[in-house]
Protein backbone atom coordinates (compact mmCIF):
# COMPACT_ATOMS: atom_id res chain seq x y z
CA UNK A 1 0.00 0.00 0.00
CA UNK A 2 1.77 2.99 -0.92
CA UNK A 3 1.34 6.25 1.52
CA UNK A 4 -1.38 7.73 -0.58
CA UNK A 5 -3.94 5.48 0.05
CA UNK A 6 -2.60 5.11 3.73
CA UNK A 7 -3.39 8.76 4.09
CA UNK A 8 -6.66 8.74 2.55
CA UNK A 9 -7.70 5.34 4.25
CA UNK A 10 -6.80 7.31 7.79
CA UNK A 11 -8.39 9.99 7.20
CA UNK A 12 -12.06 8.70 6.40
CA UNK A 13 -11.21 6.75 9.83
CA UNK A 14 -9.86 9.23 11.92
CA UNK A 15 -12.44 11.97 10.93
CA UNK A 16 -13.41 14.75 13.60
CA UNK A 17 -15.28 18.18 13.46
CA UNK A 18 -13.68 21.18 14.10
CA UNK A 19 -15.20 24.39 15.66
CA UNK A 20 -13.53 26.93 15.95
CA UNK A 21 -13.30 28.94 19.63
CA UNK A 22 -11.82 31.61 21.13
CA UNK A 23 -9.19 30.62 23.80
CA UNK A 24 -11.41 32.83 26.15
CA UNK A 25 -14.58 30.71 25.87
CA UNK A 26 -12.59 27.24 26.30
CA UNK A 27 -12.76 25.60 29.87
CA UNK A 28 -9.74 24.74 31.43
CA UNK A 29 -6.80 25.78 28.88
CA UNK A 30 -4.32 28.60 28.96
CA UNK A 31 -1.35 30.05 27.00
CA UNK A 32 1.58 28.55 28.45
CA UNK A 33 4.70 30.88 28.69
CA UNK A 34 8.26 29.67 28.39
CA UNK A 35 11.05 32.20 28.80
CA UNK A 36 8.48 35.22 29.12
CA UNK A 37 7.00 34.04 25.68
CA UNK A 38 3.59 32.76 24.47
CA UNK A 39 4.53 29.11 23.68
CA UNK A 40 2.01 26.48 23.07
CA UNK A 41 -2.08 25.94 24.28
CA UNK A 42 -2.11 23.68 27.28
CA UNK A 43 -4.63 22.17 29.80
CA UNK A 44 -4.60 23.78 33.66
CA UNK A 45 -4.54 19.89 34.38
CA UNK A 46 -1.15 18.95 32.66
CA UNK A 47 -3.21 16.08 30.65
CA UNK A 48 -4.35 15.82 27.06
CA UNK A 49 -2.09 17.14 24.44
CA UNK A 50 -1.10 20.47 23.85
CA UNK A 51 -2.25 23.09 21.18
CA UNK A 52 -0.33 25.31 19.14
CA UNK A 53 -0.37 28.59 17.72
CA UNK A 54 -0.88 28.62 13.75
CA UNK A 55 -1.77 31.39 11.14
CA UNK A 56 -3.58 30.63 8.22
CA UNK A 57 -4.84 31.58 4.88
CA UNK A 58 -8.65 31.22 5.40
CA UNK A 59 -9.57 31.16 1.48
CA UNK A 60 -13.37 32.04 2.52
CA UNK A 61 -12.86 34.49 4.86
CA UNK A 62 -10.51 36.32 2.84
CA UNK A 63 -8.10 37.03 6.04
CA UNK A 64 -5.73 35.38 8.19
CA UNK A 65 -7.20 33.35 11.01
Amino acid sequence: MDIENWFRERKEVLAINVEEIGLAHSRDWKVIEQDGLPHHIGHISGKYHRGIFLKAWDIPRGEWV
